[in-house]
């Protein structure tokens, strides 16, 4: 038996037998072109794509409705907090800012682990605190990540070092409840992956850290206020998934973390003011 007969159905890639499926499914579908014109006849648009690594990667998916002459609303990820989870946060971070810590820094140490060559050192990550902390010695670090062997040890790692500057929520959330912590950071530092795509959406002060073959330029988060980038030093310039983020200085990120602080200081300021 086929599944619900639908209107409209949009197929992402060249996956034949997903636009095989969707044909039998929908009555009009929408894909890239493909190498076999006659599958391309039988669609009912067909999406002229320029690769990811042409332009940045949400322009290039969109490309999938501009057939349809849609208009998008924006380029960044929508997600939205709910007022619960903001309730559930505020009551989570209560006694660390009754301590008086400023500003709160999110940490995400980790990709997936199929994606690890995108992770800064963890010693870079402990330099990048130390920094931190000689400049703002009321600094706490909310540690975030998963339950993965591997990112485990580096999460609780970074937390024993700082045992008195930092919390470990690495493996204890939810994603819907890491979001709501990071909607109250001051800053976010973090490697490229789920979470930092979140923090993108969210318009708190955001420091990634992008891999050259996966540089800001591709993966970025859009339309964003106070989006501070690190790209490694070969972005653009041949590298390979071998290529080490190592060479990214922990001085490189440091700046950047400065930059999205005054942001947020002249942005509470403002506030304050208006």
């Amino acid at each position: 038996l086929l599944p619900t007969r639908y209107d409209l159905a949009f197929v992402y890639g060249y996956d034949r037998a997903l636009i095989e499926f969707a044909l039998r499914v929908a009555r009009r579908v929408v894909a890239f072109r493909q190498e076999d014109e006659d599958l391309n006849r039988r669609l009912y648009r067909v999406a002229a794509a320029h690769g990811p690594d042409v332009r940045h990667s949400v322009h290039h998916f969109l490309q999938l409705i501009a057939p349809l002459e849609i208009t998008p609303a924006g380029f960044h990820l929508s997600y939205e907090v709910a007022e619960r989870e903001r309730q559930w946060a505020a009551g989570k971070l209560r006694s660390i800012l009754e301590r008086g810590a400023s500003p709160l820094v999110g940490l995400q140490v980790a990709s997936f682990p199929t994606k690890g060559f995108r992770d800064w050192p963890l010693a870079h990550f402990i330099g990048l605190c130390e920094k931190i902390l000689a400049h703002h010695p009321r600094a706490h670090f909310l540690i975030f990540g998963g339950k993965h062997r591997l990112e485990a040890e580096r999460t609780q790692q970074l937390h024993q070092r700082f045992a008195r500057y930092s919390t470990l929520y690495a493996g204890r959330l939810s994603l819907r409840q890491t979001a709501a912590l990071m909607e109250r950071l001051d800053v976010y530092v973090g490697v490229d992956t789920g979470p930092t795509h979140i923090m993108g959406s969210l318009h708190r002060p955001l420091v990634a850290l992008y891999h050259p073959i996966s540089p800001s330029r591709v993966l970025g988060a859009l339309d964003h206020p106070c989006f501070f980038p690190v790209d490694h030093p070969l972005a653009d310039r041949g590298a390979t998934p071998e290529t080490p983020m190592a060479d990214i200085s922990v001085d490189a990120v440091w700046r950047q973390v400065e930059a999205a602080l005054g942001w947020r200081m002249s942005s509470a300021t403002r506030a304050t003011v208006e």
